[in-house]
């Protein structure tokens, strides 16, 4: 299972939808490769009934879903998981305060405050205990404030891992979109061993299929890239580059 994956740090790989509704890619994207889809609700344009359809097809076929929410605010994180998504993605985590309100909002008393509801919730977990102890809540890290206080982050109890999303990241240091500056790589480097101090699981977002292995080599052990326009965007460029150049 996706929870005793993080929990063991072992290799996972994670993949995007942003916009395409059609519950059919589901079954494109389900393969013995990838461990979970994310459905992105902070910069996609998904509403949550188009989510949850697109979850409950995903349940159906056995691919887990984590939804990145717009923000880490209390309805905006719970409202994920009664929807049927198998945890969250909180992002621009930068304090103590947020990261505990972030696992508060997605657990059950007492260890959180979520509110019972959800028809795929409640068909999904045949107890209270088992959804505290197997609901995935990962951190994302985007900016030098979240790095400074990652240590009392990391304190919260409850993480299933930590995210750094290193576009956001590079802007904030100053270096934006240059993913390979030697001042983002210390930083993510920083993120890297607070995490392996800890025996928590660790990635990244990915822009490239070559930035995997870079970070891979350097500890981490979550890997998210790609999304489905990006896939639908490179084949139809490919195509157009056969056309181009037949005679």
């Amino acid at each position: 299972m996706l929870i005793d994956k993080l929990k063991n740090r072992k290799k996972i790989f994670a993949t995007t939808l942003v916009s395409i509704q059609w519950s059919g890619v589901i079954e494109i994207f389900k393969n013995d490769v990838l461990d979970f889809l994310i459905l992105d609700l902070e910069h996609g344009s998904f509403s949550i009934e188009a989510a949850e359809n697109l979850i409950r097809t995903s349940r159906a076929s056995e691919l887990p879903v984590i939804v990145r929410a717009a923000d880490t605010l209390y309805h905006l994180l719970s409202t994920c998981l009664d929807a049927g998504a198998q945890g969250v993605i909180a992002p621009r985590v930068e304090t103590l305060a947020q990261a505990r309100d972030a696992m508060q909002s997605v657990r059950f008393p007492p260890q959180g405050r979520k509110g019972f509801g959800g028809f795929p919730l409640v068909r999904g977990w045949p107890g209270i205990e088992q959804f505290n102890s197997r609901v995935v809540v990962l951190l994302q890290i985007e900016s030098q404030r979240g790095i400074d206080n990652l240590e009392e982050i990391l304190s919260v109890e409850g993480v299933s891992g930590i995210i750094v999303g290193p576009s956001d990241l590079s802007i904030d240091l100053g270096v934006p979109l240059r993913y390979d500056h030697p001042r983002l790589v210390e930083a993510v480097d920083r993120v890297i061993a607070a995490c392996k101090n800890r025996k928590l699981s660790c990635g990244i977002y990915c822009a490239t299929e070559q930035m995997i292995p870079f970070w891979r080599g350097r500890g981490m052990n979550i890997f998210w890239s790609g999304c489905a326009t990006d896939f639908i965007s490179r084949g139809y460029e490919a195509l157009c580059s056969f056309m181009k150049a037949l005679e």
